[in-house]
């Protein structure tokens, strides 16, 4: 995996083409949100894990996400619906932690479990996903976003309510501190 950038599948389906799915998933067609779904399930799904830190918390989140999609598509309002889109993975992925927070009386989010059950994967991965898990939250959703969400870092800042500076620089931090972890 290249932390510095990557060729993402998201790639694939452009802004443009995007809205025009959505357009035609708002006039009733079910094959149009089976290509967003099958263009954006993985790199939503990724997202998601890489914020909440479990799979089946993940699954939830991604399945929550496609279905408030299809339910209420965005208005001609929206022009980067990819954007829109996991802004929609991140808020409900935050808001699912705070709820999981809320229920159990943790007092931090840091104290969440962060075990990513990686079984199958190549050794290289499971020591970047265990790499990932030593990251504060906000630093592994900026790699999450621009990684598997192909996101810029304005857009980052967007999704995150934070200054594209402070996304850049928790970037910066977050790959050294993952260089750090991965040469010990």
């Amino acid at each position: 995996m290249n932390l510095t950038g990557a060729t993402h599948s998201t790639d694939i389906l452009s802004d443009k083409r995007l809205l025009a799915l959505i357009g035609e998933m708002r006039g009733g067609s079910m094959k149009a949100f089976e290509q967003i779904y099958s263009a954006l399930s993985k790199p939503v799904y990724t997202v998601a894990l890489r914020i909440a830190g479990e799979r089946t918390l993940a699954e939830d989140i991604t399945q929550d996400v496609f279905v408030k999609l299809y339910s209420s598509p965005p208005d001609d309002s929206v022009k980067k619906p990819r954007a829109y889109i996991f802004a929609m993975t991140h808020n409900a992925a935050i808001n699912s932690l705070k709820k999981m927070l809320r229920l159990e009386d943790i007092e931090s989010a840091e104290d969440i479990p962060d075990g990513y059950s990686l079984q199958s994967a190549a050794e290289s991965r499971l020591d970047i996903a265990a790499a990932l898990a030593k990251l504060p939250r906000t630093e592994r959703e900026i790699v999450a976003l621009h990684i598997n969400g192909g996101f810029k870092f304005r857009e980052i800042a967007q999704i995150m309510g934070i200054p594209a500076g402070t996304a850049a620089w928790r970037w910066n931090k977050a790959i050294k501190t993952l260089r750090q972890i991965l040469e010990e």
